[in-house]
């Protein structure tokens, strides 16, 4: 594919270092957004705030594609600014110029409840956008509404990558450890379900543990799913700029994977027992069929290889 000019919001974040690192390598001009956080090197800089119309309008500029990766969790009044008045400013910035060749979005897969609801097949890109309580998932369904509906009213290309809980090897080590492990106290991010006994061990009162997520309404370990950084990157590189990819949805994750196969799996290598915590929530999967045959995905990661190189990386 020819070299692209890319506007960029969102470069500085964790998936968008990935994302503009790997376009930069494939030669792509890239002019970014620089808020708070250093962009990555290579990148034509401008300072602001998406919030700000006139500063996003100098970004979007007359690049070909305009990438919006700029997000923000919990927060009240980020998640008004950024994801809403920032996706905004940046569909409005598009068609104020007369348009663009792609806006690609980072979609995420909260967008569509996963563990809030009960999942009885795999997600396709067709599930309606119905998202679990909070302000983060609230966010990436109002994105795509409007996303939308500037595609509907004003005929721009839209993409929408839809991601997955987004890991490095060691973040997803940290999502299953708690307590004394390998020399070091893991604050798991789910202690406060944990019980009294548990939550002791897991603040490093005696052994740690493997956290193994379980349905506290069906009891049975939790299936889920995630995604590594590099195939998130993957991903984006074989979106943008591709015809194939305007207008789509796509799915942009790894196969389900079972808390309590990856759990004994982990508990195993680092020779801690595992411990099951009851969890408000169900399990699901998403189809990746559409990702894979029409732009290629070919993902090189999985829990397991995942966890291998986390474990090395801890022990070695």
């Amino acid at each position: 594919m020819a070299s692209k000019r890319i506007a960029v919001f969102g470069a500085s974040g964790g998936i968008g270092t990935a994302v503009t690192s790997a376009l930069l390598e494939q030669g792509h001009r890239i002019t970014a957004l620089q808020h708070n956080q250093p962009l990555p090197d290579g990148c034509t800089a401008v300072a602001g705030s998406v919030s700000d119309f006139e500063t996003v309008r100098q970004v979007v500029g007359d690049n070909d594609v305009v990438l919006q990766l700029a997000t923000t969790k919990e927060d009240r009044e980020g998640f008004l600014d950024i994801a809403v008045r920032g996706t905004f400013n940046i569909l409005d910035a598009i068609k104020q110029r007369g348009g663009c060749e792609q806006f690609v979005l980072a979609g995420g897969d909260c967008s569509v409840g996963i563990w809030y609801y009960r999942q009885p097949k795999p997600l396709t890109e067709d599930a309606p956008l119905r998202a679990y309580p909070g302000y983060y998932a609230l966010s990436k369904v109002l994105e795509e509404v409007l996303a939308a509906q500037y595609h509907e009213q004003y005929g721009v290309p839209v993409t929408v990558l839809r991601m997955g809980w987004v890991h490095s090897p060691a973040t997803l080590l940290k999502a299953f450890l708690a307590g004394q492990v390998a020399g070091r106290v893991w604050k798991n991010m789910f202690r406060s379900a944990m019980s009294p006994e548990l939550q002791a061990r897991a603040e490093g009162e005696g052994q740690g543990f493997v956290m193994v997520a379980v349905d506290q309404q069906g009891g049975g370990p939790i299936q889920r799913t995630t995604v590594s950084f590099d195939d998130v990157a993957q991903a984006w590189t074989l979106a943008v700029g591709n015809p194939l990819a305007r207008n789509e949805i796509f799915n942009v994750v790894h196969p389900a994977w079972d808390y309590a196969e990856a759990g004994g799996y982990l508990a195993e290598a680092l020779g801690v027992p595992t411990e099951r915590v009851p969890l408000d929530a169900h399990s699901w999967d998403m189809n990746t069929t559409k990702i894979r045959t029409v732009l290629g995905w070919k993902p090189k990661d999985n829990v397991f290889n995942m966890l291998d190189r986390a474990v090395a990386e801890l022990t070695g």
